[in-house]
């Protein structure tokens, strides 16, 4: 639809909204503004872009990481240091390395 015919039936549409609000016309116009007037609003860039990222959004979907997936993952923990086991652990390699010698 060309750009003259769109204002023109803009213009329609706000006299209709006019008219309905002031009883001068019945409901059925009143119909036609809101279903006009809600195309029109549908029509505008700033609509369009949102469609536009939600759809980008959903294509994307499957390839995005999950935060409660990532968020599960506990961190492993040092573990404690036995000083007694590990005094033990040098005497058997002093040991074992006497006795090959």
């Amino acid at each position: 639809m060309d750009e003259p015919t769109k204002h023109a039936i803009d213009a329609a549409s706000i006299f209709t909204a006019v008219g309905s609000v002031l009883q001068w016309l019945p409901e059925v116009a009143a119909l036609f503004t809101i279903i006009w007037t809600g195309i029109r609003i549908c029509e505008t860039k700033t609509v369009q872009n949102w469609r536009a990222r939600r759809r980008n959004m959903a294509t994307l979907k499957p390839f995005l990481v999950d935060e409660k997936e990532t968020k599960k993952e506990k961190p492993v923990e040092p573990e404690e240091f036995d000083a007694k086991a590990h005094r033990e652990k040098i005497k058997a390699m002093e040991q074992n390395d006497a006795s090959k010698e």
